[in-house]
């Protein structure tokens, strides 16, 4: 939907909506393996303050749900498997012992300019953007009737935020031989991720399979082979400027271009 200015100010908003089934059917709890549904918008707005000053906002939105694909095991398992389900044919449908989880992602962005046509040769320009992105996956590579969840991850978690801020200023000058750009420069952006893996070997006893490894007591348990939280920063700035120069009696087929950048980046982990 693209609409007209009114009083100076004109939007723009998009929406996009997809699905598809999944590949293998789910027989018990949550969705089918390899299902998706996916949906995204973005609106853009302008606003003309002046005849020199614009103002450009935008806005972004992804949000996708999507199922842990099945993974079939196509030969007869080794010794301490056996109850692990396969087939050389296609299994188009299972009913999982545990529950099975959606994977999901949402990501969201915001972006302002504000720009200034100070003179016919000068130009002023700000840049923020912010973004930020969630993910959460679920992966179970043994889903099956017999065993909880084997060689599975769950969760698996990811959160990010990012932030950048520019000034720039731009011209030209003596009948545009020389143009030239300068500015300064911020970003900080921080992350972390969490994720715990597991294991369930199939054993048979008298009452059926019971996830292994197995305590001193015989207690059937679940192992957790290992949790790991991530964690990043990092902070950047900058400052940077850079001038080019046609000259006029070399009908402006040369240019020569000097600049300069310094930044400072910082980072944690």
């Amino acid at each position: 939907i693209d609409l007209p200015a009114i009083g100076g100010l004109s939007a723009k908003l998009g929406y996009v909506y997809s699905e598809r089934d999944g590949w293998v059917e789910n027989l018990g709890e949550g969705p089918d393996f390899g299902d998706e549904r996916k949906q995204g918008a973005r609106l853009a707005l302008r606003y003309d303050l002046s005849d020199t000053v614009t103002i450009d906002y935008a806005y972004d939105y992804t949000d996708n749900d999507i199922g842990t694909f099945y993974y079939q095991t196509i030969g007869r398992p080794a010794a301490g498997f056996e109850d692990v389900t396969w087939s050389e044919d296609f299994i188009d449908e299972i009913e999982p012992r545990h529950p099975v989880d959606d994977s999901g992602l949402r990501v969201n962005g915001q972006s302002l300019i504000v720009n200034w046509n100070v003179s016919e040769h000068i130009n002023v320009k700000s840049l923020t953007g912010y973004r930020e992105m969630d993910e959460w996956i679920y992966q179970d590579y043994g889903a099956n009737p017999n065993t909880d969840r084997l060689f599975a991850n769950d969760p698996f978690e990811t959160a990010h935020r990012q932030f950048s801020q520019e000034f720039q200023i731009t011209g030209s000058a003596f009948s545009e031989q020389l143009s030239y750009v300068a500015g300064i420069y911020y970003f900080e952006e921080s992350g972390k991720e969490f994720t715990t893996d597991f294991i369930a070997l199939a054993a048979e006893t008298f009452t059926g399979p019971l996830p292994l490894p197995v305590s001193a007591f015989a207690e059937p348990i679940e192992d957790e082979l290992q949790t790991r939280t991530t964690r990043a920063e990092n902070d950047a700035s900058a400052i940077f400027g850079q001038l080019t120069y046609s000259p006029a009696w070399l009908d402006n087929r040369w240019h020569f271009t000097v600049g300069l950048r310094k930044t400072r980046d910082t980072r944690y982990v």
